[in-house]
């Protein structure tokens, strides 16, 4: 009698099991049949509703993750596509014939192109953060500094700024320059 009820016990556990080693490897479409013994089917139904949970759970992480995948993808495409946009753009700014920097509105200068540099001998270390009036540029002369000046402080209200000045480039030759300021606002104005 003791081995009858051992074999009727004894299956449905190992029959539990073998479903659970199923589920451990992904298979979540595992269906529990009754053993007719109460206190297993009820270890069986509660095993199939966490089975349930938990096959929701991964088809929502696998979505989630897919979802994550595709964003990734597109801000790695989106970064490829500004660095390229922005290498275009450092190589139109450092090879250009013509002086090109830019300004805060408070006149320091943040960014230098090559030729500008190269004409005064200067590295952009040694220019960058520095109000742009007391540059190499401008530095040879006073009164130009202070037309200099002005001119930022209505450029900074957006009105665009031409006058012709002089510079004097590193070997000391001097240099007629027309001169423009031009503002460009950002999304804040």
């Amino acid at each position: 009698n003791a081995r009858r009820i051992s074999r009727r016990i004894s299956a449905p556990v190992a029959e539990i099991a073998r479903r659970s080693g199923e589920i451990a490897r992904g298979s979540y479409d595992i269906a529990f049949t009754a053993s007719g013994i109460e206190e297993l089917d009820a270890l069986s139904a509660s095993y199939a509703a966490m089975v349930e949970e938990i096959r929701a759970l991964y088809l929502r992480l696998n979505t989630q993750i897919e979802v994550a995948n595709t964003e990734i993808s597109e801000r790695r495409q989106a970064q490829e596509a500004l660095q390229k946009s922005q290498q275009k753009l450092q190589a139109i700014f450092h090879h250009s014939y013509q002086f090109i920097g830019l300004l805060e509105p408070n006149g320091i200068l943040i960014a230098a192109n090559r030729t500008g540099l190269e004409f005064i001998g200067a590295s952009v270390e040694s220019v960058l953060g520095k109000p742009f009036w007391a540059t190499p540029w401008w530095t040879h002369s006073p009164e130009i500094q202070d037309q200099l000046r002005d001119h930022l402080e209505i450029a900074s209200k957006g009105e665009i700024i031409r006058f012709e000045t002089t510079h004097i480039g590193h070997a000391g030759q001097s240099e007629d320059i027309d001169f423009t300021i031009t503002p460009v606002k950002d999304e804040q104005g």
